[in-house]
């Protein structure tokens, strides 16, 4: 799961804190649509993973967006 958002995320924000940092964020089906985040760096072409975690303020977020969408 982490290494599918670090690829492939639905989205990305820039850290706000840490310059070259990036959050990245994807849902994931098989823990119900949470949304995963995970906070990467690049260094020397290759991306490095600082941490993962489901993100609650994010899965309320998209939840909110998907009401919108229909």
């Amino acid at each position: 799961m982490v290494e599918r958002v670090a690829a492939d995320p639905d989205w990305i924000e820039p850290s706000r804190g840490r310059a070259g940092v990036d959050l990245r964020f994807g849902r994931i089906a098989e823990a119900g649509g949470k949304v995963l985040r995970v906070t990467t760096v690049d260094e020397d072409g290759v991306r490095v993973v600082i941490t993962a975690h489901f993100d609650r303020k994010a899965t309320r977020a998209a939840r909110k967006t998907d009401a919108h969408d229909v």
